[in-house]
C-alpha cells in the first residue's frame, strides 16, 4: 500500500496537535498569540487535508470521522475557551455566568456530528462552519490583546465588555446550528461562482483597507465573517429547501 494513502490522515492528526499544543499554550502559560497563530496553522491543515484525500483519492468513513474529531479540538473546544478567557479576563467577579461561554464546545459537537449526517451539507453549509467561528473569535480576542488605532479603540471597549462574551457566546452557539444556509467555498468544476467572487474580493478590500486604517490586521476577521453570512444569505437561499 502507498504511503501517499496514509497523508491525509496524518494532516488530520496534525491538525489535532496542533489545537492541542494552542489549548496548553492557551491555559498553562496565557499565551493568547502563540495559542491563535497554532490554530490558524490547524486550520490550513484542514484544508489540505481534504485537498490531499480528493488528490490521492482516498478519501474514505474513517478520514470523515477523524477529520470531525479533530476539529472538535482545534474548532469546537478552543473557540470556547477563548470566549472564556475573554470573559474572565474582564468579569468583576466570578460567578456561575463562566458557563456560558463554553456552550460553544457542545454547540460544536452537535454541529460536526450533524455535518456527518446531512446530505444537503455535501454542496455547502447549512448553519456556521466550526473553523469560521473559531476565526470570529481569533478576530475579537486579538483585537482586544494588540494595540488598535484611536479611531477603532471603541471596538476593543465593546469586545472588552463581560457582557459582550455572553451574548456572541449564545449567537455562536446558535449559528452553528441554525438552518441558514451558507456558501460552500469548494471550487466546482475548477470556477469560481459570482458569490465566491464578491466574498473574495470583498474580504481582501475589508481586510486591507480595514486592517491598515485600525493599525490591526486582527480586526477586520469578524467583520470578514460577516459579509460572509450576508453574501450567503443573498445567494443560497434555495439550499435549504433541497
Amino acid at each position: 500500500m502507498s504511503i501517499l494513502r496514509f497523508i491525509p490522515n496524518a494532516l488530520t492528526l496534525s491538525n489535532a496537535l496542533l489545537g492541542s499544543i494552542a489549548i496548553v499554550r492557551l491555559l498553562v502559560f496565557d499565551e493568547v498569540y502563540t495559542a491563535c497563530i497554532l490554530v490558524l496553522f490547524a486550520a490550513l491543515v484542514d484544508f489540505l487535508d481534504g485537498f490531499a484525500a480528493r488528490l490521492f483519492k482516498v478519501s474514505g468513513p474513517l478520514g470523515a470521522q477523524l477529520d470531525s474529531l479533530a476539529d472538535m479540538i482545534s474548532f469546537g473546544l478552543f473557540p470556547a475557551l477563548l470566549a472564556y478567557k475573554l470573559y474572565s479576563i474582564n468579569a468583576l467577579e466570578a460567578s456561575w455566568l463562566f458557563l456560558i461561554p463554553l456552550i460553544i464546545a457542545p454547540a460544536s459537537v452537535y454541529r460536526l456530528a450533524k455535518f456527518n449526517l446531512d446530505t444537503r451539507q455535501h454542496f455547502g453549509f447549512i448553519g456556521l462552519p466550526t473553523p469560521a467561528n473559531t476565526l470570529l473569535w481569533i478576530g475579537i480576542i486579538m483585537t482586544v490583546q494588540s494595540p488598535v488605532n484611536q479611531s477603532f479603540s471603541f471596538l476593543s471597549e465593546i469586545y472588552e465588555h463581560p457582557v459582550f462574551a455572553l451574548v456572541l457566546s449564545l449567537i455562536s452557539a446558535w449559528l452553528l446550528n441554525a438552518e441558514i444556509p451558507l456558501l460552500s467555498l469548494k471550487i466546482k468544476g475548477g470556477k469560481l461562482s459570482r458569490a465566491q467572487w464578491i466574498l473574495i474580493i470583498g474580504s481582501t478590500v475589508m481586510i486591507i483597507s480595514l486592517g491598515i486604517s485600525a493599525s490591526n490586521l486582527w480586526l477586520p476577521l469578524p467583520f470578514v465573517l460577516l459579509l460572509y453570512l450576508i453574501i450567503s444569505i443573498i445567494f443560497n437561499r434555495k439550499l435549504s429547501q433541497s
